[in-house]
């Protein structure tokens, strides 16, 4: 005869495979029930689908005329907020037209950043007398279109404070956490001097901010053929795609995308803006400027104190070094930009399609 205790496991047993199948059975009569399935629904909107159609579409590839639309947008430089990005705007508004596409251009009014005035940013080096012996200036090589004068935007790193520092050189690798903390172990002192920091691996932003968190008074960001080449290859724009030596990359450094201003919001008239005060809260507060390998060949070949690690080497033909410019020189960076808004302009085209032409769909 079986125990008390043996007919109530029996019970909760039963009990409990009964609740299962009860959900179970829940669970399916409760699912919801769609018109179509999802192959179905695949099908559907896969049902003119054709690879000839591909092929067709290739022959009909104008390389040609693709390589004057690129040439026209590119003839001069296209700056956010310049009428020449406008021009480039409604140039875009009109091929959409004349394609039979509903086009329009939106405006917005931006925060954005220029160098100020007539004053060009720059690099300097100085000895222990105060005497300036050399001078990093823009010195890109220009290809002159015949059909367009020469117009240059003279290299700088958009959001950067205006300041004038001069200090020692400290050599950063790509300006991480981590080679800021390798340097920091190895008894190397960045704050209170500028850094020298190489494009890539991280955002250039963050190399500034990193920078700034360890103390520096300013950043000098440069493209090292070891990022920007393959060694031996001598291709070099405008023979090839390689960044040549005097050549510069420019960009912001926010940390925060969009407009500085309406963060997370459209720059419509009516949006919230922040006073001059608030926003220069959020920019970083250490001057940046980029230059060209050609002249950071001159800095860091004058660097003369604790041959960098095998994975900080360049490819710049001679040892880094971390620290210490030669005769105890001083770099010195002279930058003035300004913040003002403007202009831009946005294209939008609609391409109505054949299964959801509509703005709403129906499944």
């Amino acid at each position: 005869m079986s125990s008390p205790n043996s007919r109530k496991i029996v019970v909760i047993v039963l009990l409990s495979i009964f609740a299962y199948l009860l959900g179970v059975i829940t669970g399916y009569f409760s699912r919801p029930v769609h018109k179509d399935s999802s192959q179905k629904l695949l099908e559907k909107l896969n049902r003119d689908g054709d690879w000839h159609l591909f092929e067709q579409f290739k022959e009909h590839v104008d390389t040609g005329y693709i390589d004057k639309v690129v040439r026209d947008l590119t003839r001069r430089p296209g700056l956010a907020g310049t009428p020449q990005q406008k021009q480039n705007a409604e140039y875009i508004f009109d091929l959409w037209q004349q394609e039979g596409l509903k086009a329009e251009i939106v405006q917005y009014n931006v925060l954005l950043s220029y160098p100020k005035g007539n004053h060009t940013n720059k690099v300097s080096l100085y000895d222990t007398s105060g005497r300036e012996i050399f001078t990093i200036k823009p010195q890109e090589k220009v290809l002159v279109d015949e059909e367009a004068p020469e117009e240059v935007v003279q290299p700088f790193n958009a959001y950067s404070p205006s300041g004038l520092v001069k200090g020692d050189l400290v050599y950063v690798n790509y300006g991480r956490a981590e080679d800021f903390e390798r340097l920091k172990e190895a008894g190397i002192n960045v704050s209170g001097k500028i850094a020298l920091a190489r494009y890539g691996k991280i955002f250039r932003g963050n190399k500034v901010k990193f920078a700034e968190d360890n103390g520096a008074k300013g950043v000098i960001l440069y493209s090292d053929p070891a990022d920007y080449s393959i060694p031996g290859d001598e291709r070099y724009f405008p023979g090839g795609m390689w960044l040549p030596g005097s050549g510069v990359q420019r960009g912001n450094v926010v940390l925060v995308k969009g407009d500085q201003s309406t963060q997370g919001y459209p720059s419509t008239n009516y949006s919230y803006r922040p006073s001059e005060e608030e926003i220069s809260k959020q920019l970083p507060s250490i001057p940046c400027h980029p230059i060209g390998y050609d002249d950071a060949y001159f800095l860091l070949s004058s660097l003369v104190s604790g041959e960098v690690w095998q994975d900080w080497q360049g490819s710049l033909n001679f040892t880094y070094h971390l620290t210490g410019l030669v005769d105890n020189r001083t770099v010195q960076l002279d930058i003035q930009n300004e913040n003002v808004y403007r202009p831009i302009y946005n294209v939008i085209a609609k391409i109505s399609g054949a299964i959801e032409a509509g703005t709403q769909t129906k499944r």
